[in-house]
């Protein structure tokens, strides 16, 4: 394959990367990398067009396409920065494509070879820097990350070649860019090290976007976990809601929770009358420590004074009824300064066990009629039953034998 048709090869392969890397910056408007790799890819897709027409038709101009391709690199190490989430200046950018320049400028009056030698020093140590950004920044468990540094580091090493042979054959070069037999050689790695660093640059964007993907679900998963846990949850005292017992009521019943008790604070609007809410809310929160949840005992915050109880086990009743007395002590250790005790009084429905088919509200309604009863019986006390029998569907109990 002829030099020109190599040049062409490495313009045409550079545009192809740099519609991947729209591609990619569509999909990823934030990362500032993208639009650095676009233009450091038609930075020298120009300057390799350049180097067909230029020796041609105004070997003056060489220094346009060996500035364009310094400039080009100085764009991929800014890339390269961006990539790598690194801080960039423009200095590094344009200083080197600057000093390219320079070279040329009649003043010096510096032969061929050595101009050439200096051209390619300048890219190797570009293409060499940015070989060990990528290396610092290679991500564990990437292998494109690694093959991104290895293909920068292979492209330093055709310019090093290049600098060696412009050294050795200093004074026998008589243009900037000699058509020798070295060249299709370095123009066949510049394809291989286009391809190959451009693909690895886009697979190591696909895998973050994967992973980022992953993370925003899981994380999305999270965040529903704890809004159903809070939706679950009374503010408060963080006891459960009637949300979160009614829907999981059926199964419950069916892992032994055969008793239900219903409390209510006694006179308990007269603690926020006097005392304020902010107390109030204290002997609220002291109320549900003193109910003492556990695997067999489930607490639930019904709203405002109420709270219920569900059950498992022996010895039910005892133990509902030893929480409830445990209300005032609590309230008292933990709320000073309140006027007098505050009692609770409740009502208790035990189920016998193997009943299935009781819905939630009916078995509240019948506890909630025990908890009034303990109310008009003088309050601070407990009423309870034992349920045995249903006469008509369990939607609409209400016949029960004691």
């Amino acid at each position: 394959m002829d030099v020109n048709t190599l040049f062409w090869v490495n313009a045409i392969v550079m545009l192809v990367m740099a519609f991947g890397f729209l591609a990619a910056w569509a999909r990823r408007r934030g990362e500032a990398c993208w639009p650095a790799w676009i233009a450091a890819n038609l930075v020298l897709a120009s300057a390799l067009v350049l180097y067909i027409f230029v020796p041609r038709i105004a070997p003056d101009w060489a220094v346009l396409p060996n500035a364009l391709l310094v400039l080009g690199f100085g764009l991929r190490w800014r890339a390269a920065r961006l990539f790598s989430a690194s801080p960039t200046t423009w200095i590094a950018v344009w200083a080197p494509a600057c000093f390219a320049a320079l070279l040329f400028a009649p003043p010096l009056s510096l032969g061929a070879g050595t101009v050439f030698a200096a051209i390619n020093l300048i890219l190797a140590t570009q293409a060499g820097v940015i070989a060990g950004q990528f290396w610092r920044a290679r991500e564990p468990g990437s292998l494109s990350s690694y093959g991104l540094a290895a293909a920068y580091a292979i492209m330093a090493a055709s310019f090093v070649s290049r600098v060696i042979e412009g050294l050795a054959f200093l004074d026998s070069f008589t243009t900037y860019l000699p058509l020798d037999g070295t060249l299709p050689s370095h123009l066949v790695v510049a394809v291989i090290h286009t391809s190959a660093s451009g693909v690895f640059a886009l697979s190591i964007a696909y895998e973050r976007t994967t992973v980022q993907m992953r993370d925003e679900r899981d994380s999305a998963q999270k965040r529903a976990q704890n809004y159903s846990r809070l939706a679950q949850r009374d503010d408060l005292t963080g006891l459960m809601n009637r949300r979160a017992i009614e829907s999981r009521f059926s199964e419950l019943v069916a892992d032994g929770f055969c008793a239900m008790a219903v409390l209510d604070l006694d006179h308990f609007k007269r603690v926020n009358d006097r005392h304020g809410h902010a107390l109030g809310d204290a002997a609220l929160c002291a109320t549900a420590r003193a109910l003492a949840p556990d695997d067999d005992c489930l607490a639930v915050r019904m709203g405002g004074e109420e709270f219920v109880l569900l059950l498992r086990g022996a010895h039910a009743r005892e133990r509902a009824e030893s929480r409830r007395q445990a209300i005032p002590r609590r309230i008292a250790a933990d709320v000073p300064g309140l006027h007098g005790i505050v009692t609770a009084s409740m009502g208790l429905m035990e189920l016998p066990r193997g009943l299935t088919g009781i819905a939630f509200s009916d078995l509240y309604s019948a506890t909630d009629r025990l908890l009034y009863e303990a109310k008009n019986g003088g309050r601070n006390r407990l009423v309870s039953e034992k349920l045995s029998l249903f006469h008509e569907p369990p939607r609409r109990a209400g016949t029960v034998a004691a």
